[in-house]
């Protein structure tokens, strides 16, 4: 059985079976039927051959305009619009645990970060430069901003403090880069 081409949510899918089903019925949309009744009005064929004959023939003065709108509508030739559905956008992607976060404001674990990080290239302990990594997109994704986030990752880490203010700000920019794509990427952007 041959994989579907992508991921379809429950609405596209719903409109898709309906359509699906309707095609199957042979039914036609409202503008097919429109298209119809318009080919087999008496005034559509008459504008058809007027639009067919020479412009010295049919006696029209401004090229391309055969019928006003209103025209058109009381022969019941114009369909009414088809209403606009505003599909609900789908929700951030926040865990409850970041939800709690982001109400009690309380700092992601550095020591976490830091046990759970790879060894670094010499296999002497964790990488570092990951940990810092992991934990400020940590805290950026519960909600600390940018600059809040680089001041305390100068708090936290060893590493900022030993190559500096801008070793912690390249940091957390990259973060937040990798951050915001990731929101992206689930529907939040």
């Amino acid at each position: 059985m041959p994989r579907p081409l992508r991921a379809v949510n429950w609405q596209s899918r719903k409109f898709l079976l309906a359509e699906l089903n309707r095609l199957c019925r042979q039914e036609r949309t409202p503008n097919e039927q429109m298209i119809e009744r318009f080919l087999q009005c008496e005034e559509a064929q008459t504008a058809s051959r007027i639009v067919a004959s020479p412009p010295s023939q049919s006696g029209i003065r401004s090229p391309g305009r055969i019928m006003t709108q209103d025209q058109l509508k009381a022969l019941n030739l114009v369909a009414e619009p088809e209403p606009i559905v505003i599909l609900p956008s789908a929700p951030g992607r926040v865990s409850q645990r970041s939800e709690a976060a982001i109400r009690a404001r309380k700092w992601p674990n550095y020591d976490r970060c830091l046990q759970s990080a790879p060894p670094n290239h010499g296999n002497t302990g964790p990488d570092t430069s990951r940990a810092d990594f992991t934990w400020c997109m940590t805290a950026l994704d519960w909600g600390f901003d940018i600059a809040e986030t680089t001041a305390k990752l100068m708090e936290v880490s060893d590493k900022p403090r030993e190559n500096g203010a801008r070793y912690a700000t390249l940091t957390t920019q990259n973060a937040a880069v990798t951050v915001e794509s990731k929101g992206q990427k689930a529907g939040r952007g």
